[in-house]
């Protein structure tokens, strides 16, 4: 081997790289070899390493407290002339991560992306603490284009990053993710989940995070990236009132661990095209969806881009959604529960659209007006009014901040009795319990002072008869809602009201969610 290597006319540099990533004993074996096997003339050689790294593996096999000694002894004979990495500050890696990113051809990034205010704030959390070489810049940018290409517009283009660096330096924790993906999001479908954050909430000195990081990987870099994608676990705010697609929301996180769209998820194509179509359009696609089971997640992707849409046509495409909503009279009480989610997500697509976009309150403000005008709507326009009535704290309600408001509160006021009015006289004469979704009309009329005993006489004498009680007790005790026995006494005669539980509860025939409801409003005390 000296024979043949005298022949060459020139020095021979060998590169040995990533010796950090192997075995400690074969780490052991290429140093032994490097020093005593092939230590030929003009031959030199070139170690890449992580020196900590190399440093213990080196050092095995005396005790613990001698081996990081041993190993660097051992490095120094081994190694003639160290040369460490160049130190790169935090200036240089930004500008070398802006750099790749705005070189993706394909990854369909905004113009100015490197100006934008959330992917500022993510960056300024994660370059230095967890993108700390170059080689990181590279590697996170690189996936971060297959996972662009993969998922598409689907998902916000900055809480993909975000996630992508989470998947490349913290993978144990992803594996978590994947594998209980319902603790991470703010719309968990599962009662468990929501049981599981009931109790969370009740104990102050509960670690959030508990669960939800791997031990091993467990520090204040990833809890800070955990918080900004998933704000369920800081008792943060939903993300989905601050912008489009977020990681957070439950059919987002499922599309980047699928890689692709959620079987059964609509796409954007389909919600762009309900946004500009005609009343009549927008109330097919709906009832289309409602027919073959997609409607959860046609409305998750419609309140999604709603906000970020150019082309809808604001009035006529609540004018559809209103007539979708209409309930038919004398629909089975069921009904309100099996649609209970469906109103609840539609009626808070606006206020949320006005929240990420507050130009968009002018375009709010014709729909409300539109809608209460043409006075066949106690869906919509109740729940709205609402909104406006908590946002000012109208009549002594805690403000809540106008953020998502469009009217004022003198203008509230105006609303609240004009449409009080209309909404008592219709009461009186028609049962109103049976032809809506929701109380939201009854409790606007009762939080403005608008409801008088006439109207509280009227609603007793209607929940005597079973059709009408079973439709109020799933409107304030099915699924997830709860009503405190002070609002039913104001409402209507509690002592009726009670009175007429304990008669249905003892009754055959019942449906389901009926007697759950019934069950859930002698649980305890919700005052």
């Amino acid at each position: 081997m000296n024979r043949r290597l005298q022949r060459l006319k020139g020095p021979l540099v060998v590169l040995v790289d990533e010796l950090d990533r192997v075995e400690d004993s074969e780490i052991r074996a290429i140093a032994q070899f490097v020093r005593a096997v092939v230590d030929f003339k003009g031959v030199s050689y070139v170690l890449a390493y992580d020196s900590n790294r190399v440093i213990q593996a080196l050092g095995a096999g005396v005790a613990e407290a001698d081996r990081s000694e041993r190993g660097r002894h051992y490095l120094e004979k081994i190694i003639q002339l160290p040369i460490s990495i160049p130190i790169v500050f935090v200036e240089e890696l930004s500008k070398m991560l802006n750099a790749e990113l705005g070189a993706l051809s394909d990854a369909d990034l905004p113009r100015d992306f490197e100006d934008y205010p959330r992917y500022k704030e993510l960056t300024e959390k994660l370059v230095s603490a967890v993108i700390s070489t170059p080689r990181d810049t590279k590697r996170i940018v690189g996936a971060f284009n297959v996972m662009r290409g993969l998922v598409g517009r689907e998902v916000d283009w900055v809480d993909l990053f975000g996630f992508v660096v989470l998947t490349t330096k913290y993978p144990k924790t992803l594996e978590l993710i994947r594998d209980e993906p319902e603790r991470y999001v703010d719309n968990p479908l599962s009662l468990g989940e929501h049981m599981r954050r009931y109790r969370l909430h009740d104990d102050k000195n509960a670690d959030l995070f508990a669960g939800s990081i791997d031990p091993d990987e467990d520090d204040s870099d990833l809890r800070s990236l955990l918080e900004v994608l998933f704000p369920t676990l800081g008792k943060g705010r939903s993300q989905r009132d601050a912008y489009p697609d977020p990681i957070s929301h439950r059919r987002s996180l499922l599309t980047v661990l699928r890689l692709g769209l959620v079987p059964g998820a609509a796409r954007r194509e389909t919600i762009d095209a309900a946004l500009s179509a005609s009343s009549e359009g927008v109330l097919d696609a709906l009832a289309t969806a409602a027919v073959n089971g997609e409607i959860a997640s046609f409305l998750d992707r419609l309140d999604d881009i709603y906000s970020d849409d150019q082309n809808v046509h604001h009035v006529r495409f609540w004018r559809g959604v209103a007539a979708f909503l209409k309930r038919l009279p004398r629909s089975p009480a069921e009904e309100v529960a099996q649609f209970a989610n469906v109103v609840d997500n539609l009626g808070d697509i606006l206020p949320r659209a006005v929240r990420r976009q507050p130009l968009l309150r002018e375009a709010a403000r014709d729909v409300f007006h539109d809608l209460a005008e043409r006075g066949d709507d106690l869906t919509l326009v109740p729940t709205w009014l609402r909104e406006q009535m908590w946002a000012h704290g109208t009549h002594d309600l805690r403000e809540r901040g106008a953020d998502g408001a469009w009217y004022d509160k003198s203008e509230t006021l105006w609303w609240c009795g004009r449409l009080s009015t209309a909404w008592r006289q219709r009461f009186l004469q028609e049962d109103l319990f049976r032809q809506t979704w929701d109380l939201h009309w009854a409790y606007a009329m009762l939080q403005s002072r608008n409801w008088d005993e006439r109207c509280r006489d009227r609603a007793t004498e209607l929940i005597r008869t079973n059709e009408s009680f079973d439709n109020v007790i799933l409107m304030m005790f099915g699924g997830s809602n709860v009503t405190g026995k002070s609002s039913i006494a104001e409402l209507c005669d509690g002592a009726t009201f009670w009175s007429r539980v304990d008669e249905r509860l003892t009754s055959d025939g019942l449906a389901p969610a009926v007697r759950q409801a019934l069950e859930k409003s002698k649980q305890r005390d919700y005052d």
